[in-house]
């Protein structure tokens, strides 16, 4: 589920033109390439709650993966849902993961 790479290419591509976001999310994004997940989680966090979908799909592989916080599978469903739907492929695709394994929602194939 993470593919830095992508994520920073979407970064720069969806981000908003809110300059406090875009730089939080840079930020974020630098800290996670470093493997710095307690920083990258502070970051990343308001531009997520600002509704930027990469910032949300970066925010859902945080609490699946546990790094930088606690392992939360019902906290990455809701960060991957929101991103999801504002159709961030990656996050869709990690949303069906979740729900292919049913970790964090109800298992379900459809």
């Amino acid at each position: 589920m993470k593919n830095i790479r992508t994520l920073a290419f979407l970064a720069v591509l969806a981000v908003s033109f809110d300059t406090v976001s875009v730089a939080d999310l840079y930020k974020g994004l630098s800290a996670y390439v470093a493997g710095d997940y307690v920083t990258a989680f502070k970051e990343i966090k308001a531009p997520a709650e600002r509704g930027i979908a990469t910032a949300q799909n970066l925010l859902g592989n945080l609490y699946y993966s546990g790094d930088g916080v606690s392992q939360n599978y019902v906290e990455a469903a809701k960060w991957f849902g929101l991103a999801a739907k504002q159709d961030d492929a990656l996050a869709q695709s990690s949303l069906g993961d979740l729900y292919q394994s049913g970790l964090g929602v109800s298992q379900d194939y459809a």
